[in-house]
């Protein structure tokens, strides 16, 4: 198992494997962008200065304009030169595939439309009900494609059948649940701890369920069987036919699923791996 180690603050990523995943036959849609509200008009150029604002849209540039959420928007970014395509020959479809083949921000795979273009750039989007979901804008530099700005509704607000590498939550009627609010999901394989499962709230410490105990110097034992105590509180939160419940002042939380109540463990934080 690898070393525990304490860490700042870090944000979750979960990387995909180079070599493997979308070429740009499969991520391009056929067919024009079909109802919903007419194509984002708007510049594909947009200066950027503070990469680090709070606001996806004041860092996200031209790809954050040009989104369409019912919530918040979740991600985006600009200046990292994502998706180089592999020479003068290749399209910007061969760079959107290139960039969501080596990037992880849990970004669906295919199924992207060319919404705009004026010859140095292209608008890629990822439309659900006509309305953008992901929107990324490619620039052609140097006789060679490349993302110049990417941005992201929540998950929650794509179709149930994109593959995700977290689990995306619903309440008890079924609705999604933004994964700003709750989500799970495996550990790292570099860190041996694919067998278990870590689960984000907000304004909580975070848990985790660990059958096989590669956490235990970090967390302590698997409780598989306990006790739900009186005063714990449903979230409303459901995974298939699991329920998330938690103590009134977050100090434990709970899944439930069917007649078995789980302890999941504390997260202390920071925590990490090397």
């Amino acid at each position: 198992m690898r070393h525990l180690i304490r860490l700042a603050p870090i944000i979750v990523v979960f990387a995909a494997v180079a070599g493997c995943g979308p070429t740009a036959g499969s991520v391009i849609a056929e067919g024009p962008r079909a109802g919903g509200p007419p194509p984002y008009d708007g510049p594909l150029s947009v200066e950027v200065d503070a990469l680090d604002d709070p606001d996806v849209v004041t860092r996200a540039g031209a790809a954050g304009r040009a989104l369409e959420c019912d919530g918040e928007p979740a991600n985006g970014s600009t200046g990292k030169n994502y998706g180089l395509s592999s020479g003068p020959e290749d399209s910007a479809a061969t760079a959107l595939a290139n960039f969501l083949r080596v990037d992880a921000y849990g970004l669906p795979a295919e199924g992207y439309l060319m919404e705009r273009s004026d010859g140095e750039r292209e608008l890629m989007s990822f439309d659900v009900a006509g309305r953008t979901r992901v929107a990324v804008v490619l620039h052609r530099r140097g006789g060679q494609w490349q993302v110049e700005t990417f941005a992201q509704c929540d998950p929650a607000e794509f179709p149930e059948d994109v593959d995700l590498p977290f689990d995306v939550w619903t309440d008890a009627e079924g609705n999604r649940i933004r994964t700003t609010e709750v989500t799970s999901h495996r550990g790292a394989e570099h860190c041996d701890w694919q067998s278990a499962t870590f689960f984000t709230l907000a304004g909580t410490p975070g848990y985790v369920s660990d059958p096989e105990g590669v956490l235990d110097e970090l967390v302590g034992g698997y409780k598989p069987d306990s006790a739900l105590p009186l005063d714990a509180k449903d979230t409303g939160y459901r995974l298939d036919d699991s329920e998330l419940w938690v103590a009134r002042d977050s100090s434990a939380a709970y899944l439930v699923t069917g007649h078995d109540t789980e302890l999941l463990a504390v997260l202390p934080q920071p925590f990490g791996c090397a």
